[in-house]
């Protein structure tokens, strides 16, 4: 659906991370992962979604994708990352795009990737032009967890203006 090849990396599973925000120490989860690809991913998208839920255990991260036209079909992936490895699930996205933003944004009030994980109680955390970040309550095979997702609408980007500012 992007029309060209991308990979996804998980590089670094769960693990526990040290900051400092405002002068204020913290200890939390994290993981770390790489995208890239051949083409910029917003070639046969109207919207994305990503996120992730980080356990002491394990993270489970995903991305879903609502096609451009009606020739492709809605996709999505799910990994499962925990001391075993890196595992993919390829999973029909089931997204209810009942919701708006203030900046104009379509976004889900509900998200269900095939049996795998199933979000809902969203909370805009901000928004911009072409994109916003959001918390959702997750359900991950029966376990509850809190899942930080992104929404884009990658087409935005390419608006003569606003492509132009971000540049």
């Amino acid at each position: 659906m992007t029309g060209a090849e991308h990979r996804w990396i998980v590089a670094d599973p769960p693990h526990t991370v040290d900051g400092m925000v405002d002068g204020k120490s913290f200890t939390g989860l994290g993981y770390h992962d790489h995208r890239y690809g051949l083409a910029p991913i917003g070639l046969g998208l109207r919207r994305w979604m990503r996120g992730r839920v980080l356990f002491e255990d394990r993270v489970i991260a995903f991305h879903a994708g609502s096609a451009r036209t009606s020739e492709w079909v809605d996709e999505s992936h799910v990994f499962e990352v925990d001391a075993r490895g890196v595992r993919e699930h390829i999973a029909r996205p089931e997204l209810k795009w009942t919701r708006w933003s203030n900046a104009g944004f379509r976004y889900p009030s509900e998200v269900r990737l095939g049996d795998i994980i199933q979000l809902d109680e969203p909370r805009i955390l901000d928004s911009s032009i072409f994109q916003m970040r959001l918390l959702y309550r997750a359900w991950v095979r029966g376990h509850r967890g809190t899942a930080f997702c992104e929404v884009a609408y990658p087409r935005r980007l390419r608006w003569p203006i606003l492509g132009r500012i971000i540049e």
